[in-house]
């Protein structure tokens, strides 16, 4: 088994922002790793009793595309890889007993979810989950060692909190504009019947560098959902120190750390003050 002390949790920075009561709903860390064509949905079998006493639950998912983002010439896109050969192998959730967590196995996937079952659920942070997805990741790269079927090599990482805000009319008259602070519409006279929307859809993409060079990009959508707004925020790319687990945490911290000052920036001080925060 990998020694857990050569993956030290660093220190949460000083000047991060935090909050007592967060609107996060479901956090989601997760790599993309090339293709191992040798395991199959059998293996994924054998992989689940490893995991059995923590997450005693299997559902069967098709497999999901893998988007890389590239940064080549032109204009900016996601491309999705795909590869040919045999049946797919479907993906895999192994569930907690609450639900609350899940791990998702594909042949070229590992993705480690937290999310809220109940409203009084607290969220776990960062940290901990964190410490679970390298805990969970040691076990699945062990297996992968023992049964012959190659080594986790890590293409992209990915980061993603998803947010749920109720908005009350009585509290929110203006919807979204009382949430984000990018969301403040000012129509002119032309069409006065713009100036009530049914409903607003916000998405943001922006490249990350890192000394010039472009490793990842973040993502930023809102949209309303009956009387909620959902605020997603996810970074995906490439980990800039290599292709093993080490560099996929590096990527996972700069995510969060990206994805909490971006959910500061371009919500409200009133949603702020709301959500306590602290610093």
């Amino acid at each position: 088994m990998r020694d857990q002390d050569t993956l030290p949790m660093p220190e949460r920075p000083a000047d991060l922002p935090d909050f007592d009561s967060p609107p996060v709903v479901e956090v989601v860390l997760g790599v993309q790793l090339d293709p191992m064509p040798r395991l199959r949905t059998a293996h994924l079998g054998l992989l689940w009793q490893r995991f059995y006493d923590e997450f005693p639950s299997l559902q069967e998912h098709p497999p999901i595309d893998t988007p890389e983002e590239d940064f080549g010439p032109g204009e900016s896109r996601t491309i999705t890889v795909q590869l040919m050969g045999p049946a797919p192998v479907p993906r895999h959730w192994f569930l907690s007993r609450d639900e609350t967590r899940i791990i998702q196995v594909q042949a070229d996937r590992f993705f480690f979810n937290w999310r809220q079952i109940r409203p009084d659920e607290p969220y776990p942070h960062y940290e901990a989950l964190r410490r679970e997805f390298d805990r969970h990741f040691a076990v699945y790269e062990e297996f992968l060692a023992r049964r012959g079927l190659g080594v986790a090599t890590i293409r992209h990482a990915e980061v993603t909190y998803i947010n749920r805000i109720t908005l009350d009319p009585n509290d929110f008259s203006l919807g979204l504009a009382d949430v984000l602070r990018i969301w403040h519409p000012s129509y002119g006279p032309e069409a006065p019947f713009l100036r009530d929307a049914q409903d607003v859809r916000l998405v943001e993409r922006h490249v990350i560098r890192h000394q010039g060079e472009p490793y990842a990009r973040l993502y930023i959508s809102a949209e309303p959902a009956a009387s909620q707004a959902l605020i997603n925020l996810t970074m995906r790319g490439r980990p800039r120190a290599g292709t093993d687990l080490r560099a996929a945490l590096g990527f996972f911290d700069d995510g969060r750390d990206r994805i909490v000052r971006a959910f500061t920036a371009v919500t409200s001080e009133h949603m702020h003050a709301r959500w306590r925060r602290t610093k």
